[in-house]
């Protein structure tokens, strides 16, 4: 566990060791550049962000496989033929314990979208992250060993 993690978050004093950074390998990502994937990842998500919402729409255009781990029901939001086609070709699976009736997220949805996309991976990419937000907070319960790269 990350126990310390929270709070130099909230106070900005914890070195990148303490708080379990892994910067960028250099020349691999930037914000506005190209995504951190290795051979045989895929990008998992619950695309909610407009940055998260921006790596779907790349992930879509470049082909990469995903997995979007969707906060309200799978009816809403796969309507376009991008997303259609990306099921069609298996490089786009949704997933969603909601019923369609929820047709939009809550706060309390997206927290479980995060921690199960935190759970079910072996690495992960974080492109923002506000101190006193509730990714800050899921991040400090991971497992040492999980990789978190900070972009």
């Amino acid at each position: 566990m990350r126990a310390s993690c929270l709070k130099n978050f909230q106070t900005g004093k914890a070195s990148d060791a303490e708080a379990g950074i892994t910067p960028a390998p250099a020349g691999t990502s930037s914000p506005h550049g190209k995504l951190p994937l290795q051979p045989g990842e895929v990008i998992l998500s619950g695309f909610l962000s407009p940055m998260e919402r921006a790596v779907f729409r790349a992930g879509l255009a470049a082909r990469r496989p995903m997995i979007w781990v969707k906060p309200f029901g799978l009816a809403q939001g796969g309507e376009s033929a991008a997303i259609q086609t990306a099921i069609a070709e298996d490089r786009l699976l949704i997933l969603s314990p909601f019923d369609d009736a929820i047709e939009a997220p809550s706060a309390r949805r997206a927290v479980w979208a995060n921690h199960y996309v935190i759970a079910n991976s072996t690495r992960l990419a974080v492109g923002h992250l506000n101190p006193d937000g509730m990714l800050a907070c899921l991040l400090c319960e991971t497992p040492p060993d999980l990789e978190i790269l900070y972009l």
